[in-house]
């Protein structure tokens, strides 16, 4: 079962790749920035904290920063599309933006399948931190202050962890870095492996001014290893983003529902 999931996993995506290698870091690096960007905005306009916000401004920045980072990878993948139209001077009618970053049917298991050995994953995983010694209060960067909350900051919540970011995190990572590191390392099992560990210090350069502790082990290493091993193997195995996308959006209901539960 093992050997013939690494096979599936190893075999040659069905779309080529248009954009140059920087693309991928670029836009990862833009989505740090409209982050950082969105959450001045936010703070500045609701008179909070920079330095220590609260929940709504928190979850409000990243919702902006998300959909601002969404725009720009989806304008530079038709950007690359126009120029491969260009260079070939013929229009390429079976390439479309959402087919280029792999937003179609999984060509092995069943999407919901994928999506559930998620769920089940994120379940273990945290069971697992929890048996460990990790608080049950021990939240991501925005929940953990969701305490006595509106109702409006809980939808903000369930926006931004099960829509907006598995969304945008998953294009840039699994629908256009993914497929660039494939190309570039000829094998796409370790290019699956180089994707979760580039995932994962992206989440640890967010948590980095956080004290040594489980808000740094847990959720600047363990949880974003465990969510982008995950994603990258059913990208790779399944050719399909919506495997990764529909991973994402399980682990973040997790952490949503995790967080009413704490708090109820």
């Amino acid at each position: 079962m093992l050997r013939s999931a690494i096979l599936r996993i190893r075999q040659g995506e069905a779309r080529p790749v248009l954009w140059r290698w920087p693309l991928p870091f670029w836009i990862t690096v833009s989505y740090l920035v409209a982050m950082l960007t969105a959450l001045l905005m936010v703070t500045t306009w609701r008179e909070d904290d920079l330095m220590n916000p609260d929940a709504t401004s928190i979850l409000l920045a990243g919702i902006i920063g998300g959909l601002l980072a969404l725009w720009l990878a989806i304008r530079n993948i038709q950007a690359a599309l126009i120029d491969a139209e260009t260079t070939s001077k013929q229009r390429q009618d079976d390439l479309t933006v959402s087919r280029l970053l792999a937003l179609e049917e999984s060509r092995t298991r069943p999407l919901w399948i994928v999506w559930l050995m998620a769920l089940a994953t994120i379940i273990l995983i945290d069971a697992l931190a929890l048996v460990a010694g990790k608080p049950a209060s021990n939240l991501p960067i925005g929940l953990d202050r969701i305490d006595s909350a509106a109702w409006e900051t809980w939808f903000l919540a369930l926006i931004l962890f099960a829509g907006v970011r598995p969304i945008t995190e998953e294009l840039i990572f699994r629908g256009i870095l993914y497929p660039a590191l494939a190309r570039w390392l000829d094998n796409n099992l370790l290019a699956a492996l180089a994707t979760a560990a580039l995932f994962t210090i992206f989440y640890l350069l967010q948590v980095l001014n956080a004290d040594l502790g489980w808000t740094t082990i847990y959720w600047g290493f363990i949880y974003p290893l465990t969510l982008g091993l995950t994603a990258s193997l059913a990208r790779a195995h399944t050719k399909s983003t919506w495997a990764a996308v529909g991973s994402h959006v399980m682990f973040g209901l997790f952490l949503v529902l995790s967080a009413m539960v704490t708090f109820a």
